[in-house]
C-alpha cells in the first residue's frame, strides 16, 4: 500500500510539472490550464491502470505459480480468477485514489460542488466496471495462447491515449473532423473527458449523456468478455491444452 501510493504520489507531481511546462497548449478546453488537465487524468487514472495490469496478468501468473491446475480443480473460472484479482486490486487503489484527492484539491485542480463529486464518483466506479469487461476479453485470449507478452500493457496504453490521457480530445480533430465525435462514444473517453469538466469546473451538464455511454459499454464488453471466456474454454477443453499451462 505505501509504495503503491508513494508510485502514485511520483506520477501526481510529474504529470502536474508538465502541466505547468505546457501553459500554452492551444488543444487545451476552454477555461481548464494544463497543469489542471494532467493532474486529474492521473489522478482518476490512479484508480484504473495497476488493477487492468494485475487482472490482465491474472490467469499467467496463477499459471507461473502452479496454482492454476488446484483452482480449476475446484471448479474456479477463469472468469473469477481474473475478476477476483481485478477488483481485489481496485479496492486498494481506490484508497489511494481517496488519499492523493485532497492533495490535488490543494493545487487548485479541483473546483466542484459536493453533489457533483460524488457524480464523479458514480461515474469512475462505472468505468472501473467497464474496464474489468476488457480485463475478460484478454483473459479469453490468454486462455487460448496461453501467454500474451506485453500485450496488456500495450491495450492499457492504446485506452490511455483514446480516452484523452494524454492529450485534449480536440487534438484528435487534427487527425480527421469527425474523430472526437467517433471517439466520445467510446466509454473511457466520454468519462474522462466529462470527468475533467465535473472536478475541474463543476460542469455536470453531460452527465446522464456519460452514464448512458458508460452502462451501455459495460454492459457490452461483459457480454463479450464472458462469451469469449466461455468458447476459448470449451475449444481448450476441445483441444485438449486448458492443463497446458
Amino acid at each position: 500500500m505505501v509504495v503503491d501510493f508513494l508510485w502514485s504520489l511520483a506520477n501526481v507531481i510529474a504529470f502536474g510539472f508538465m502541466g505547468v511546462a505546457f501553459q500554452s497548449f492551444s488543444d487545451m478546453d476552454i477555461n481548464i490550464v494544463p497543469y489542471q488537465f494532467f493532474l486529474i487524468n492521473t489522478l482518476v487514472w490512479t484508480v484504473f491502470s495497476n488493477p487492468f495490469i494485475d487482472g490482465a496478468y491474472s490467469v499467467t501468473d496463477e499459471a507461473s505459480w502452479g496454482t492454476i491446475g488446484f483452482m480449476i480443480a475446484n471448479k474456479i473460472k477463469f472468469e473469477d480468477i481474473a475478476l477476483g484479482r481485478y477488483f481485489a486490486t481496485g479496492v486498494r487503489f481506490f484508497i489511494i485514489f481517496f488519499a492523493l484527492t485532497p492533495l490535488v484539491y490543494v493545487t487548485g485542480a479541483i473546483h466542484t460542488t459536493t453533489t457533483i463529486f460524488l457524480e464523479s464518483l458514480l461515474v469512475i466506479t462505472i468505468l472501473f466496471f467497464f474496464l474489468g469487461g476488457i480485463v475478460l476479453i484478454l483473459t479469453a485470449l490468454t486462455i487460448m495462447y496461453k501467454r500474451l507478452g506485453e500485450f496488456p500493457r500495450i491495450t492499457l496504453t492504446i485506452i490511455r491515449i483514446l480516452s484523452t490521457y494524454f492529450t485534449p480530445l480536440a487534438t484528435f480533430g487534427r487527425i480527421h473532423p469527425s474523430l472526437p465525435n467517433i471517439l466520445y462514444q467510446f466509454p473511457m473517453t466520454s468519462g474522462i473527458v466529462e470527468l475533467r469538466k465535473m472536478l475541474i469546473l463543476g460542469d455536470n451538464s453531460a452527465f446522464y449523456t456519460v452514464l448512458r455511454i458508460s452502462i451501455l459499454g459495460t454492459l457490452v464488453v461483459y457480454t463479450m468478455g464472458l462469451s469469449l471466456i466461455y468458447i476459448a474454454t470449451m475449444e481448450s477443453k476441445r483441444r485438449g491444452t486448458i492443463e497446458k499451462y
